[in-house]
């Protein structure tokens, strides 16, 4: 039940819409950044070649060729840090994403606003109880609609990922850090990128659905308590701003920097260099099981006290 009603959802005309528009706005991303990115790597690559030739070839560049190919023995990966992987992770820490990411919270809760006040608050769940069970139309209206909602926000970073996998290489290049000169601008690279940089993607795809999870359930609480349609939307971007801001002051990363790791980390590398990579997964699937408890206990008491 719960996955026909997800695919009914991903196969209307407004979902593909949404996606084809948030991955536009990744390919805007792309083209913003694309050429400080192959600057900053060519310029690296080149430092890069003239310490290999002077430290190791007694300053003699012929003799980077051997058998026609280029010859190194030292981060011999350094090649790869034309990846897609990298392309990938330095996308995101801009604010167009951040804007972009505002925009999308904004519209997660107008949908769940937009299908459920008929029933919380003009009896359109009764029959639906009545035909299924409370307990299956809970389940059914919270799981179906929250993985909608992670889909809406995870889909388009995989098309783009896999765009970019498409057109550029995809080979692992650790961080190669060379005296002052990098190709990596953005601090939190050197921490993170300490393990595998395919995992740091997976784990960016995680909680970006999440995510989505998240914002749906908070929407779901807001919509369930707060009648007025006006009002119930100044109370959930205030209820986002007030966590985003309160998070900061304690040095946690806000809320609204949930929807990439690569946000995440580079808020905290500012605060400090000690990273789990791992944390921000464990604290949204702590926070999305609590999210959920309270959500299906505010419903079902909404949806009592109009049967």
């Amino acid at each position: 039940m719960i996955l026909r009603n997800i695919f009914n959802k991903l196969k209307k005309k407004k979902f593909k819409i949404i996606i084809l528009f948030s991955l536009l706005i990744y390919l805007l991303l792309y083209f913003l950044i694309k050429n400080e990115f192959f600057y900053n790597a060519s310029q690296y690559t080149t430092t890069y070649l003239n310490y290999y030739i002077n430290t190791y070839l007694s300053n003699i560049a012929d003799d980077l060729i051997f058998d026609n190919g280029i010859i190194m023995y030292i981060e011999s990966d350094v090649q790869n840090i034309f990846s897609s992987l990298f392309l990938y992770a330095v996308s995101f820490n801009n604010k167009i994403f951040l804007i972009f990411s505002i925009i999308m919270t904004l519209y997660v809760f107008y949908y769940i606003s937009s299908i459920f006040y008929n029933d919380v608050f003009n009896n359109g769940a009764i029959s639906k109880v009545f035909r299924i069970g409370e307990k299956k139309y809970l389940n059914d209206t919270i799981i179906t609609n929250s993985i909608y909602c992670g889909l809406l926000f995870l889909i388009p970073k995989i098309l783009y990922f896999i765009l970019l996998n498409v057109f550029f290489p995809n080979g692992v290049s650790y961080v190669h850090f060379l005296g002052q000169t990098s190709f990596l601008s953005e601090k939190f690279l050197y921490i993170a990128y300490n393990c595998s940089p395919i995992m740091l993607v997976c784990l960016d795809f995680a909680i970006t659905f999440l995510y989505g999870i998240i914002i749906s359930l908070i929407s779901l609480i807001i919509i369930s308590i707060i009648k007025n349609k006006s009002l119930s939307y100044i109370a959930f971007i205030f209820f986002i701003s007030s966590i985003s801001i309160i998070q900061s002051i304690f040095n946690l990363s806000p809320l609204i920097f949930y929807n990439s790791i690569y946000n995440y980390f580079n808020f905290y590398t500012k605060v400090s260099l000690e990273l789990n990579v791992f944390e921000p997964i464990i604290f949204s699937v702590i926070i999305s099981s609590v999210l959920y408890i309270i959500t299906r206990y505010i419903l079902r008491y909404r949806i009592r006290m109009r049967i």
